[in-house]
């Protein structure tokens, strides 16, 4: 009997082989985009730049973390629990961007 997530499983054993140059290119994707964002808010000095900034900058130090745990010590220094509390701030502060008047 196939499991129902089975069609999923060379998607998954693909991002196993790639997590290195993965990681790398989120991380440097991350890096462009918070210089981005903080540009925009330095010339516009707008209070929803600043919070997007905010969160492209979590975002940045999150795939900094990751890599360092992946390079360093594989999985035992950057939980994946860590990672959804730092999600779930990057998330309410690109919520607050969003809802602010």
């Amino acid at each position: 009997m196939t499991g129902f997530w089975d069609f999923l499983r060379p998607l998954d054993q693909l991002a196993l082989n790639l997590v290195y140059p993965i990681t790398a290119i989120v991380f440097v994707v991350s890096v462009v985009l918070f210089a981005i964002a903080i540009s925009a808010y330095l010339k516009k000095r707008s209070q929803k730049l600043l919070l997007i900034s905010a969160a492209f900058f979590i975002f940045m130090v999150k795939w900094l973390l990751q890599a360092i745990d992946l390079f360093v010590s594989p999985g035992f220094f950057f939980s994946v629990p860590s990672q959804g509390v730092v999600e779930l701030v990057i998330m309410l502060l690109i919520l607050a961007a969003i809802v602010k008047k």
